[in-house]
């Protein structure tokens, strides 16, 4: 059964779910799926349903989310499958109500965006390092100064009902690439999408081609939310209140995070005996909005109240009376969003906890935070953090930074038993730069001609002496120095840095970044990984006039190891394990243009082959 959805003219809607009326006959189907053409049919929409009777008429309720961007239709089909003959079933009472579709229908003013093609796909990813790409993009209609243009991330199977934000870019233009990041730890799959979405005004593309992600090293010990930096002593607020203008701001780890509960995030002041910060969320909306103003940049800041924060997502906590004006160069932020803000009571008192007028965090010589989130996942995370009167010299503008260290949350998970200390402390000069760790825009390697070449970029430095490339082989614990690379001091404009590790032996080898300040305080990057040529896993030979591909493998090492074949625009098309030391695969005689071949082992790493098919 087969039916069409579409819009009016200058129109949208938004999908929550479909509810049928069906009956069968004793030998007609017994399951029933849901597709759309959105992906061309290639997905279910919800699980498959079983028809159990053939009696009565039954009423099966199918649950997604799906928007398809501004006027574009969507047609769906009904599959009735698995049935015991040659038996008849469809629509059930005839009352008029055999199709019934719940959601919404907004304005869209003329406007449309079309998510285009992908470059970087298929991707790989580890419990530790991600991966990059760009997806290009076209709208029509016309989008206001300060529009941001946001790349999601559906789940392996192409919901969207709690997209990832995966990339942004600040323009009006109806065309572009967006650079983007598959963020670590996400799982393996093939029916992965993309959506871009628009803030002024709010559209919806539609959807990109499936493309697939592969984790090595997984399944990953969910990486906890952790505290990057907190503001001690406030600039002071109009009438010298400090606590309002006080921060902590965090990140959420490998996990998301639903706020429709403030239990989910307890964020504990233990100076004086414990007091909860966010013991409620309040509405900071016009704060917001402020934020985003003071910055020049729409979308950057976004209400965290009563939605689901995704994982890897920065966070900042302020009172609900915070007031924006005390700092300055708030543009430093721009294209670093969004960032999920949560507003916390202001004031407190015997029967309320929440953030103190008169200050909070540097009235006290020294103190420790507690950090307690309850994942979507159900699991409680926690973190803890202290500072002394020897980490900052308590005047205004005081601030301590964090570093974002997975090897500590490794040893500590699940109890957290350790407080960690300051990586840097300091004060704000008159108030003029926003205080977060030194936010990398990009990290990426490659390998070439027995040399790896590591480049890198960053949003914005603060006090940055010098970056020092770190190597380890297999393992990827003992790290040595291979060099270093001046830094740029303060600056908040983006700048970018490589560096060539040359004479490399052929391996498997781990890379990361130690950034150190000009007074020694230092921390690291993420973790990335190349494979140095040489280490071959296979040698691709082309039977010529032919459709086959062989694979030759080297000193035996097949075993373990997995072959996948991937379209040029990420989709799966061919998969085995190997244990032979030779094998032969055949592609579709149909099959034109550039394929992918990888070849995945669980400790000789990956190897990519490049084939361009019908012309060889």
């Amino acid at each position: 059964m087969e039916f069409t959805i579409t819009p009016n003219a200058g129109f949208q809607f938004t999908i929550s779910s479909f509810t049928f009326h069906l009956q069968r006959s004793g030998t007609g189907h017994t399951q029933i799926a849901l597709r759309s053409s959105a992906d061309a049919y290639a997905t279910n929409l919800d699980a498959i349903k079983a028809v159990v009777d053939n009696a009565t008429t039954q009423s099966f309720t199918f649950t997604f989310a799906q928007t398809p961007a501004c006027n574009v239709a969507i047609t769906y089909r009904l599959y009735g499958f698995a049935e015991a003959g040659t038996g008849t079933g469809g629509p059930g009472d005839g009352a008029g109500n055999d199709i019934s579709v719940f959601g919404t229908v907004t304005s869209c003013g003329g406007n449309s965006i079309t998510a285009g093609a992908i470059t970087g796909a298929p991707f790989d990813v580890t419990c530790s390092s991600d991966d990059s790409g760009t997806i290009d993009f076209t709208s029509s209609g016309t989008f206001t100064a300060g529009n941001v243009y946001t790349a999601q991330l559906s789940n392996s199977s192409g919901s969207f009902a709690s997209p990832l934000d995966i990339g942004t870019l600040t323009s009006t233009a109806n065309s572009g690439s967006i650079p983007m990041t598959i963020p670590f730890g996400v799982v393996t799959g093939s029916g992965y999408l993309i959506r871009i979405v628009s803030s002024t005004p709010v559209v919806n593309s539609s959807s990109s081609s499936s493309f697939t992600v592969t984790l090595t090293g997984g399944p990953c010990t969910p990486k906890k939310p952790f505290i990057t930096s907190i503001m001690l002593d406030g600039c002071n607020c109009p009438g010298a209140i400090e606590g309002r203008s006080e921060i902590v701001f965090a990140n959420s780890g490998g996990i998301s995070i639903n706020t429709s509960n403030p239990a989910n995030i307890d964020l504990d002041y233990t100076s004086n005996g414990a007091q909860e910060l966010l013991l409620f969320f309040r509405d900071g909306s016009a704060i917001t909005t402020a934020l985003n103003t003071a910055a020049g940049c729409a979308g950057t800041f976004v209400d965290g109240r009563n939605i689901t924060i995704p994982a890897n997502a920065k966070l900042m906590f302020v009172s609900n009376a915070f007031c924006p004006s005390t700092y300055n160069t708030w543009s430093n932020y721009c294209g670093t969003g969004p960032i999920y803000v949560l507003y916390g009571q202001d004031g407190a008192s015997s029967t309320t906890d929440g953030w103190m007028t008169g200050g909070n965090f540097s009235n006290s010589s020294a103190s420790d935070f507690d950090l307690v989130v309850v994942g979507t996942d159900g699991v409680t995370y926690r973190t803890r953090y202290n500072y002394s009167a020897g980490n900052t010299t308590f005047g205004e503008g005081n601030y301590v930074v964090y570093n974002n260290d997975y090897a500590f949350q490794d040893t500590e998970y699940p109890t957290e038993t350790t407080y960690r200390t300051p990586a840097i402390a300091g004060a704000l000069n008159t108030c003029t730069i926003i205080v977060l760790p030194l936010d990398y825009k990009s990290f990426e390697i490659e390998s070439k001609n027995k040399a790896a070449k590591l480049t890198w970029s960053t949003y914005s430095e603060r006090n940055n002496d010098y970056f020092e490339v770190e190597m380890a082989e297999l393992d990827g614990v003992d790290f040595v120095s291979k060099g270093k690379i001046q830094g740029n001091g303060t600056t908040s404009t983006e700048n970018n840095y490589s560096f060539l590790v040359e004479d490399i032996k052929e391996g498997y080898y781990y890379f990361r970044l130690k950034q150190v300040d000009f007074n020694g305080d230092f921390s690291y990057s993420q973790i990335k990984s190349v494979t140095i040529a040489g280490n071959e896993l296979a040698i691709l030979k082309i039977k010529k006039n032919t459709n086959k591909i062989i694979l030759n493998f080297n000193k035996n090492i097949s075993q373990g190891s997995t072959i996948s074949v991937f379209e040029i625009t990420g989709k799966q098309i061919y998969s085995q394990e190997v244990n032979e030391t030779s094998k032969e695969i055949e592609i579709n005689e149909n099959l034109k243009g550039m394929l992918l071949i990888k070849i995945f082992h669980p400790t000789k790493g990956i190897q990519t082959f490049r084939v361009l098919l019908g012309e060889m």
